[in-house]
């Protein structure tokens, strides 16, 4: 999905083999740690849903990259991810809806988003962009979705507010 030497340690990631980060935010920023495992782990069980999250995180991100799959996954709509994507200022470009489906990660501005269908992947998608946007992002369900993605912002200590029909 990303070409080696773009991120810090995407590299080293999938080496096996132990590494140090330092980092230093200049913002006031959510970090997560996110074992390797899990991450392979998820994206086996369910391919899906990890290619509409990862696409709200490479919408924040300094670089672009080329989300590709195989040719279920090619058939999936991604327009659903990719015009909130944009909404918010992501540079989103994809085949007819489908992938490949290239992102240019931008400064993000968080919006208010209505999702037309509910859909726990696009909620999550807009809201794992959210943490790298300007302001609050908010996303409005028609019907109650699951709510994975904010137990996990929740344990890494993201401030998540929740309304009957809104996150």
């Amino acid at each position: 999905i990303i070409s080696p030497g773009n991120t810090f340690a995407e590299a080293l990631m999938f080496t096996g083999k132990p590494y140090i980060v330092s980092a230093q935010s200049l913002t006031d920023s959510v970090v997560m740690t996110v074992r390797k495992e899990a991450v392979l782990s998820e994206i086996e069980r369910d391919p899906r849903f990890s290619m509409r999250m990862l696409a709200g995180i490479l919408a924040a991100q300094p670089f672009t990259a080329t989300m590709i799959g195989d040719e279920s996954l090619s058939r999936r709509p991604m327009s659903r991810v990719a015009e909130p994507l944009r909404r918010m200022g992501a540079i989103v470009t994809d085949t007819g809806g489908c992938l490949p489906l290239t992102i240019t990660g931008q400064a993000l501005r968080a919006i208010e988003y209505t999702l037309p269908v509910a859909s726990a992947q696009v909620k999550s998608a807009i809201l794992l962009a959210g943490l790298g946007a300007r302001g609050k992002t908010t996303v409005i369900e028609p019907a109650a979705t699951r709510d994975h993605t904010e137990l996990m912002l929740e344990a890494a200590g993201a401030r998540v507010r929740r309304g009957p029909r809104s996150v």
